[in-house]
């Protein structure tokens, strides 16, 4: 790793950011080089920076854009706290929350009708902890409206987060709060797009892992 190329952000960065350096601090590459598919994502009006896997990243102030690392295949150093399969489970609602989650990543499965029965959504890519987890999901594009699968990763919270309108499901507008949730390392999303699917094309070459 080489220490001069920085990066700012934790599980969204700035895409200005070294994207394999950042993929070594997300756990989902090791230092030994391999393959990441990154998701462009909106920018954030701060990135909070931490030390994980040996890479230190930065704290940075509003950036207009970000990526985070989509459907990724299996690190390469996994740990056993990233092996949610592991545990059954959670049965969730239209209504669950990443705060009704015991840990900090849980497999979860959601119902069918979240689209229209889910509760309120906050942030676009990483949510509020309040919001609903699988009615964010649908707006995601990590699960469809008949239910499925996700497993949720809990993040450090934002100074602030950002609506959309995706899949049918509109998210809201919200200033700083405590806890976020991520969608982490899921299965291939029950509803893809084309212009989600990187891998059909031959991945870059970088100079730095």
């Amino acid at each position: 790793m080489d220490n001069d190329i920085c990066v700012w952000g934790t599980d969204v960065y700035t895409d200005d950011s070294s994207i394999c350096k950042a993929a070594i601090h997300a756990g989902t590459l090791g230092n030994n080089g391999g393959l990441v598919t990154v998701k462009k994502t909106a920018g954030l009006s701060s990135y909070s920076g931490s030390t994980r896997n040996g890479v230190t990243t930065r704290d940075d102030g509003s950036w207009p854009g970000s990526f985070v690392f989509y459907n990724a295949s299996r690190p390469q150093t996994p740990k056993t706290t990233n092996t949610p399969t592991q545990k059954p489970p959670v049965q969730g609602t239209c209504s669950t929350t990443a705060k009704d989650l015991q840990e900090s990543i849980a497999l979860v499965h959601c119902p069918s009708g979240c689209m229209v029965n889910g509760s309120n959504v906050w942030g676009t890519d990483v949510y509020t902890d309040d919001s609903s987890i699988c009615k964010a999901a649908i707006h995601a594009g990590t699960l469809s409206n008949n239910g499925g699968l996700v497993t949720v990763k809990k993040t450090t919270g934002q100074s602030s987060y950002i609506g959309s309108t995706k899949n049918g499901v509109k998210t809201r507008n919200y200033g700083s709060w405590p806890g976020s949730f991520v969608f982490y390392n899921t299965s291939r999303p029950q509803i893809p797009k084309t212009t989600n699917t990187p891998t059909q094309k031959l991945p870059g070459s970088f100079f730095y892992v």
